[in-house]
C-alpha cells in the first residue's frame, strides 16, 4: 500500500537524499585516502607515522629531526592532483622556487600576492642551472643569494628538484611547503620514493640552516 506525501514534501526527500548521497560518498572518499596515506607509513620512522583529520586525512610522522605532515590531493577536472609535504621550520626568512611554467599549480595564493605586491621579490641565485629551471622569490634579494652562496644548498636544492614531478617549495610564516603533480599513484604511495623526498627535504633544510618547529 503506498504512502501519499504531500507535494510540498519532495523537495525535503530530494535534499536528504542528495545529503546521505554526499555523506556515503565523503566516507568512501576518507577510507581510500586512509588506505592510500596508511600505504606510506614505513617512510617516517618507526612507530611516528600517526592518520589525523576528519573531512581531509593526512599522515603525521617523523623524519630526521623534523615532524612532516604529508597529504595526497586528489586530481579533479580543474586540477591535476599533487602530493603535498609540510612541516613547521625555524626559517629566518621568508622565500619561494617554483619550476618555471608550472607556478599556477603550485603557487600559495597569498604567497603569489605578495609577489605581485611587491613584498616578495623575483630572484636570480646565481647558479645558472637553477635560475633556469626555478622561479626564485623572496623578501629581501640578498638574503636568498647569501643562502644559496656555497655548493652544498645548491646541490642540496638541485636533488630535491630533481625528484620526479616536484613543483616548487615555499618557506612562509614558519612553514616548509613542497609540491609534487600531477597526481601519480606510484609515486605518492610509494614508500621508498616518499622517503627519498624527506631525505632531500631535510638534506636541504639543514643545509640552508633551517631547523625544526613545533608542528601545529
Amino acid at each position: 500500500m503506498g504512502v501519499d506525501l504531500p507535494p510540498e514534501a519532495l523537495p525535503f526527500l530530494g535534499l536528504v537524499a542528495a545529503l546521505a548521497a554526499t555523506a556515503v560518498f565523503l566516507i568512501l572518499g576518507l577510507r581510500g585516502s586512509a588506505r592510500r596515506l596508511r600505504k606510506v607509513e614505513p617512510a617516517f620512522e618507526p612507530g611516528s607515522a600517526r592518520l589525523c583529520g576528519v573531512l581531509a586525512r593526512w599522515l603525521e610522522g617523523r623524519s630526521l629531526g623534523f615532524q612532516f605532515r604529508y597529504r595526497l590531493q586528489p586530481a579533479t577536472s580543474n586540477s591535476p592532483g599533487a602530493a603535498l609535504l609540510t612541516a613547521r621550520v625555524v626559517a629566518p626568512f621568508d622565500w619561494k622556487a617554483t619550476e618555471v611554467g608550472h607556478g599556477p599549480q603550485v603557487v600559495n595564493l597569498g604567497t603569489l600576492a605578495l609577489v605581485q605586491l611587491g613584498i616578495l621579490r623575483d630572484v636570480d641565485i646565481g647558479d645558472p642551472e637553477l635560475d633556469r629551471r626555478l622561479r626564485f622569490a623572496a623578501v629581501n634579494e640578498m638574503d636568498l643569494v647569501v643562502a644559496f652562496g656555497g655548493q652544498p644548498p645548491r646541490i642540496a636544492l638541485q636533488r630535491l628538484v630533481d625528484t620526479a614531478n616536484f613543483r616548487g617549495i615555499t618557506i612562509h610564516k614558519g612553514h616548509c611547503r613542497i609540491q609534487w603533480a600531477p597526481r601519480d599513484a606510484s609515486l605518492d604511495e610509494s614508500p621508498e620514493v616518499v622517503r627519498e623526498r624527506l631525505g632531500r627535504t631535510v638534506n636541504l633544510l639543514t643545509a640552508l640552516g633551517i631547523s625544526p618547529g613545533l608542528l601545529g
